[in-house]
């Protein structure tokens, strides 16, 4: 269930406490509740936290419920509110409805009709929160989609999967997806452009997007020439497959002629040396192996020099070319298999982990040829999925205690597959028991921190904004984290240690109730009253005796 935020506000502190008392005992209800004994309390707290929904009085010393409303809608626009009155009247009703409030509630209400009211508005605030999530979703994920499936079409292009079946109709849509017409003929080149390593970067920043403006201006200067161009960014460098315009003669003249402009323009923009490998012109099905050429020509070159170089055919050997492959690896060159596999690892999902890891480790096991392109691609992309995840958990010298990293850039080291795949699940069974422990690290931290801040200010009015401040945590995240993991609430936990604090303090016959409801953060005495009442059955006075008849 979604967890909401509610905020409850008015200058009378025994209605604050009493809605907020008849909410937070509802196990219907899944939310983190704040108390506001003023307008200006109520800002504070909306302009620290978000706020789901209001329930304000509508009379106020110096703001109106209605202002304030209007002031959460600036903060919140999607919040909704109910509004709190002593009596009915039409205009309060005219102006409620002007500003899209939900519910108009008599403070002389039954306690069931308040909370009928309350259902009402979180169910109506979920509703318009997952249709707008779904909105959002489907559009972003539109888009996500089609630039990681063009991606995906692109390089499983380049890396031989279409080699051998580039009349198929598989083939012929992914040509279609990535806007490429159909055509046998020579008329598609690869382009490799390589900013070259500058130590005046200003920022890290600036050394990512350069590849990106690089595309932006190479495009602009090869276009022209072009029937269409698709580019891709791969280890920083400019990759671009380009169907030719037929019409155009002396293919590599023009094109490195065009290329020269980009250089010159990368230069006088960015203050940035670009290099470009030219592939021969030819059909799609060869460009794998200028690929697989250009790939590896490149580290030949001088990263400082400015050049463009066009390779023949005559250097493009039968060694170079990329040899098929079986189509059982289709799913290990998809993004979203590793993908998932992150998902798993960070999840701590092992069963769902292993399952997949052994399903390469299977696929690799019949392919066990370290100068086969696509094995290479799919055994370091798995590589890549162990690696993040150590670096964004900063486990690298945890985990050199366990297996070591530098074979795992450098499988032909060992001295079989079965010690390559065995190094594997030692350091799967590693990390995940890493994880196990972190997690009970981190969880008896927050609970502890928890649970010390509150029996240090018991006797405050303690929110979880103020816990949200101790920790460093979200109040959002404080809530769900701490019913999740000791299976009760934070309001639970203070509502019990307030409780231990009341039985110490009426055994002191000195101090009388009124001190006692005072120095244990309650505002009001009617309200301690019924308090006590709720969680006893009995009186104040009455429990009381009862304590200090058990001290006999």
């Amino acid at each position: 269930m979604t967890l909401f935020t509610v905020l409850i506000v008015d200058d009378e502190a025994f209605i604050v406490d009493w809605l907020a008392s008849i909410l937070e005992e509802n196990p219907n209800f899944s939310i983190n509740v704040y108390r506001a004994y003023s307008p200006a309390k109520a800002i504070e707290i909306m302009e620290r936290t978000r706020t789901d929904l209001l329930i304000t009085d509508i009379q106020m010393p110096n703001m109106s419920g209605f202002e304030l409303t209007e002031k959460m809608h600036s903060l919140w626009p999607n919040s909704k509110t109910i509004l709190l009155t002593a009596y009915p009247d039409f205009n309060y009703a005219q102006q409620a409805i002007k500003l899209g409030v939900l519910g108009y509630v008599l403070k002389t209400a039954h306690d069931t009709e308040i909370l009928s009211e309350v259902e009402n508005a979180l169910t109506i605030i979920e509703k318009e929160r997952n249709q707008a999530s779904l909105v959002n979703h489907l559009e972003r994920d539109l888009k996500n989609f089609q630039s990681q499936l063009n991606r995906q079409l692109f390089f499983q292009w380049l890396n031989g999967y279409y080699h051998y079946h580039s009349a198929s109709t598989d083939f012929k849509s992914a040509l279609d997806a990535l806007g490429f017409l159909p055509s046998p003929e020579n008329t598609f080149a690869l382009i490799l452009g390589t900013p070259a390593v500058s130590g005046h970067e200003s920022t890290q920043i600036n050394s990512l997007i350069r590849p990106f403006q690089i595309q932006r201006i190479t495009n602009h200067y090869l276009s022209p020439y072009a029937v269409h161009l698709a580019f891709e960014i791969s280890n920083q460098s400019l990759v671009g497959i380009m169907q030719l315009d037929p019409a155009i003669t002396q293919y590599t003249t023009i094109i490195s002629g065009a290329l020269e402009l980009a250089q010159a323009a990368c230069l006088e923009t960015l203050g940035c040396h670009v290099s470009y490998l030219i592939s021969p012109l030819g059909t799609p099905g060869e460009l794998p192996a200028y690929w697989f050429y250009a790939h590896n020509l490149q580290p030949q070159f001088n990263e400082q020099d400015c050049y463009i170089y066009a390779f023949g055919k005559h250097e493009k050997t039968e060694e170079n070319v990329v040899t098929d492959i079986s189509s059982d690896s289709s799913a290990f060159l998809k993004s979203s298999f590793f993908n998932n596999m992150k998902k798993n690892l960070e999840n701590g999902d092992r069963e769902e982990f292993l399952q997949a890891l052994k399903s390469v480790c299977s696929y690799l096991s019949a392919n066990y040829n370290w100068h086969n392109n696509i094995s290479l691609q799919i055994y370091y992309s798995l590589i890549l999925v162990f690696i993040t995840y150590i670096n964004q958990k900063n486990l690298s010298a945890e985990i050199a205690f366990h297996v070591s990293t530098g074979t795992l850039f450098r499988p032909w080291l060992l001295e079989s597959w079965e010690a390559v795949e065995n190094q594997l699940f030692q350091l799967t069974d590693a990390l995940l028991q890493m994880r196990i422990e972190t997690q009970k690290r981190t969880a008896d931290n927050i609970i502890h921190q928890i649970q010390s801040y509150v029996k240090e200010h018991v006797t405050e009015d303690i929110s979880l904004l103020d816990l949200s401040d101790a920790t460093g945590y979200s109040s959002t995240y404080l809530s769900k984290y701490y019913s999740d993991t000791t299976g009760s609430t934070i309001s639970h936990y203070i509502a019990e240690q307030k409780m231990k604090k009341i039985d110490e303090l009426m055994q002191n016959s000195e101090l009388n109730i009124g001190d006692i409801a005072s120095f244990v953060g309650f505002h009001s005495r009617t309200y301690f009253n019924n308090y006590i009442k709720r969680l006893t059955g009995m009186s104040p006075q009455k429990y009381r005796e009862s304590l200090l008849e058990k001290q006999i």
